[in-house]
């Protein structure tokens, strides 16, 4: 289970090493990779999220498709989803494919460690724009919820940085001299503060 606010933490600690120089990644901003984020609940069972990703860069860059809800389905979490009022998150319970790696002991999930096949990537060219549609209800477990809670959902993941070679870029990590892979932090714009990289939704009657 990963929680909204520890997620974020978590990619914190990483970029400054865990405050002693041994995050075994290199995380980077990925502002250059617009997303927006929307959600449309329709009842209990329903709950669409519509995602899209843009290109604002004047590359191609090379997006994991395990980061992506492809074809309406997820293959990995994706989101972090929670009650306002009580914070409970609402748990993933879908499938989880491929390998990660563990950023600290409290990380139960970590960054995926991409497999370097040309299909496992979409190439997107400057400019492009890419938009899913999810139903969530399939894949994040809402059944404690009565109906009416206040919901806010974080889309946030670390995209393995990838050369137009299709190799994992490495770089040497100035704080302990290691060469070590880039990952880039996908999110929501943040603007004034933390709270406008969510997205708030109300739970449909049960």
């Amino acid at each position: 289970m990963r929680y909204f606010i520890l997620s974020f933490f978590i990619f914190i600690a990483a970029c400054k090493g865990a405050d002693k120089g041994i995050s075994p990644i290199i995380l980077k901003d990925a502002s250059f990779i617009r997303i927006q984020l929307r959600v449309n609940p329709l009842s209990s069972d329903v709950i669409f999220a519509y995602v899209s990703f843009e290109n604002r860069s004047t590359d191609s860059q090379f997006i994991y498709r395990l980061l992506l809800p492809e074809d309406g389905k997820t293959r990995t979490d994706l989101f972090s989803i929670f009650d306002t009022a009580t914070l409970d998150n609402m748990e993933y319970k879908g499938y989880k494919a491929g390998n990660y790696l563990k950023l600290g002991a409290d990380d139960d999930q970590g960054v995926i460690i991409p497999q370097m096949k040309r299909n496992n990537f979409i190439v997107m060219g400057p400019g492009q724009k890419l938009e899913y549609k999810i139903n969530i209800a399939k894949y994040y477990d809402f059944s404690r919820l009565k109906g009416g809670e206040k919901l806010a959902i974080v889309y946030s993941e670390c995209m393995p940085a990838i050369s137009q070679t299709l190799k994992h870029i490495h770089e040497r990590d100035s704080m302990d001299n290691k060469l070590k892979p880039v990952y880039y932090i996908l999110r929501l714009p943040e603007h004034a503060d933390f709270d406008s990289m969510r997205v708030y939704f109300s739970m449909p009657p049960l």
